[in-house]
């Protein structure tokens, strides 16, 4: 691909003000992230906490539960055992305490601690 000095010397300048701001969008796309994303809210129409999934295309998905990363492989699976729709906080922190317990026993890499 040409330099942009170069087409000046050899194409009148609208053509240059049309090449650049391609250019830098083609190289906005070769270096673009793709990120997934775990959006927590509260609905104040339905005064009801939502969960969504929003992945790297982003299509959205609402969910009851969700986990991110290679920890979700192992995570996923105490979610779809303990989940209920009528669950209190208490069994809430202990779904998470059971999937950090997992986590430390399963996962192959040092976690550091948790939060």
């Amino acid at each position: 691909m040409p330099s942009l000095l170069s087409l000046e010397e050899k194409w009148p300048i609208a053509f240059v003000q049309e090449y650049f701001p391609w250019r830098e969008a083609e190289a906005d796309l070769e270096n673009a992230y793709q990120v997934l994303m775990i959006l927590a809210g509260y609905n104040v129409l339905t005064k009801r906490p939502t969960l969504n999934w929003i992945d790297n295309l982003g299509t959205r998905a609402a969910v009851p539960y969700c986990a991110h990363g290679y920890g979700a492989y192992y995570t996923m699976s105490i979610f779809d055992r303990y989940h209920r729709d009528d669950i209190s906080y208490e069994e809430g922190v202990d779904i998470i305490q059971k999937c950090i317990f997992e986590l430390d026993k399963r996962l192959p890499i040092s976690s550091g601690g948790y939060l």
